[in-house]
């Protein structure tokens, strides 16, 4: 099964910051900043493929992140990134007759630099999990959660605070819909 996809977005951004700095003197400076923006982002064009085995089932993706979303230099409240960037990952999930399912996806993902800030982010590795269990044919229940692995620095002159590489996992609990119906 092949699909192909493009997805963008349309919101509104609002962002105030207020920031206090005390001197060893006991001078004060203080300052506050604020900036809204209600704007298309970037587009995300994707392609998958899509392999099912009985209970088995297989996916790879692509997408590409095209930055013509609203980007402005020095504005706090942006909406497009202002940087190509690439994904790629596969996907497998595991679903029996008595509903119970299990899905990993995992994928890899590029960024180019950001000319106007002179600015790239690094490559990343992220694995998306979820486990649950469907108690009607509509809803089901269960645990999700992911990691996220930054594997190479952020770099460029307008790096300034240093080559930093984050990483984050979370989990929680899921509650779903299936619009349509499985069938056991």
């Amino acid at each position: 099964q092949a699909a192909v996809s493009m997805a963008s977005l349309y919101g509104r951004m609002q962002v105030d910051v207020q920031a206090t700095l005390a001197t060893p003197g006991g001078r004060v400076l203080s300052g506050t900043r604020s900036d809204s923006l209600t704007s298309v982002g970037d587009l995300y064009p994707s392609g998958s493929l899509r392999w099912n085995f009985g209970n088995h089932n297989l996916m790879t993706y692509g997408m590409l992140g095209v930055p013509v979303g609203s980007y402005e230099e020095g504005r706090l409240a942006n909406i497009g990134s202002n940087h190509w960037s690439a994904d790629a990952g596969g996907g497998y999930t595991y679903l029996n007759q008595t509903g119970q399912e299990l899905s990993l996806t995992a994928g890899y993902t590029h960024n180019w630099e950001n000319h106007d800030t002179d600015y790239r982010n690094g490559d990343s590795l992220h694995l998306d999990w979820g486990a649950s269990q469907f108690v009607s044919e509509h809803w089901h229940v269960g645990l999700v959660g992911y990691f996220y692995q930054q594997i190479t620095a952020d770099s460029g002159s307008g790096a300034v605070l240093g080559d930093f590489e984050s990483r984050v996992a979370g989990a929680g609990p899921q509650i779903g819909y299936l619009f349509g119906q499985y069938k056991r």
